[in-house]
């Protein structure tokens, strides 16, 4: 297992007990907890991390867009679990993350010019799509510490604010996409496929000038 996923699996929330899964789907699904369906989604994103990098690390995808559909899967499989079966959540939530992922792959081939996953989600998606994507976002900017400062100066004045407000660069706070998305009178998909975008033109120039050469990732990674 690589430093990147190491680093993501480090920041997520630790996965739950068979216990405390069956306590919180009892409260989802019995009670209507909402909280209960936040909580099961959040402690099994790191399933998410470890089927992407276990099965799909040679794929053409972006690390992101993978973690994202995913998640999708991952939100489903919460969202269409029957607690009255006699099987563990892991399992039927693992096979709902790879056809998430594999149907993608599918969609892929369909099309010769298509975008990496549709962004026309359920609302209820979106911010659990951010957190994925927020924790691969954080290992990158790590890894280019101080040097992003040096390349911002490529971005034009918008693109340049929204990674100061999304990385706390002013006043240590971190702006979420929604948050970015009211400053900026723009729809939050609008903001994550934004900072999609200016993540790769920060790392193009981070590559061009030598800032992620062999030697500096060794440094910075964890």
């Amino acid at each position: 297992m690589d430093n990147k996923c190491c680093f993501l699996l480090q920041e997520l929330p630790e996965c739950l007990t068979d216990e405390q899964i069956k306590t919180y789907f009892y409260r989802y699904k019995v009670l209507g907890d909402e909280d209960a369906r936040n909580i099961i989604i959040n402690h099994n994103i790191k399933l998410v991390i470890n089927i992407v990098y276990n099965s799909f690390v040679n794929s053409s995808f972006d690390l992101e867009d993978l973690v994202s559909i995913g998640i999708i899967g991952l939100i489903k499989a919460v969202d269409n679990f029957c607690i009255e079966k006699n099987y563990k959540f892991s399992t039927y939530a693992f096979v709902c993350i790879k056809n998430e992922i594999t149907a993608l792959f599918r969609s892929e081939k369909q099309k010769s010019n298509s975008v990496s996953f549709d962004w026309k989600m359920n609302e209820r998606y979106y911010s659990f799509v951010d957190l994925g994507m927020d924790v691969v976002y954080n290992y990158e900017i790590k890894v280019l510490g101080e040097e992003v400062r040096k390349i911002l100066s490529y971005l034009d004045e918008d693109q340049r604010k929204m990674v100061e407000l999304y990385f706390g660069m002013d006043d240590g706070k971190c702006y979420t996409h929604r948050e970015i998305g009211a400053i900026f009178n723009l729809s939050r998909p609008y903001i994550t496929k934004k900072l999609k975008k200016i993540m790769c033109i920060l790392k193009e120039h981070a590559l061009n000038n030598k800032a992620l050469d062999t030697d500096f990732v060794r440094t910075k990674s964890l």
